[in-house]
């Protein structure tokens, strides 16, 4: 995976979504994008190209199983 590829790190817990990014970013990755939902990580990714998402599967609102499902029906 190329660095300059796009992220979406998805976790309701604040603390672990920081975590990831910080991760991240000391790796070298620059493109990340976070959402603290299911819901919230359809709206970030529609309109743009997402190389790799990273989501947690128990979140409220929409859970990562769900999410999944609605990023894969969505043709872009």
């Amino acid at each position: 995976m190329k660095h300059g590829q796009r992220l979406l790190v998805v976790d309701d817990q604040e603390s672990m979504r920081m975590l990831l990014c910080s991760a991240l970013r000391a790796i070298g990755y620059t493109q990340i994008v976070a959402a603290a939902d299911g819901a919230e990580a359809l709206r970030q990714a529609r309109g743009r190209l997402i190389d790799l998402v990273l989501m947690d599967v128990e979140m409220p609102v929409m859970n990562g199983f769900d999410a999944l499902k609605a990023m894969r029906a969505e043709p872009e």
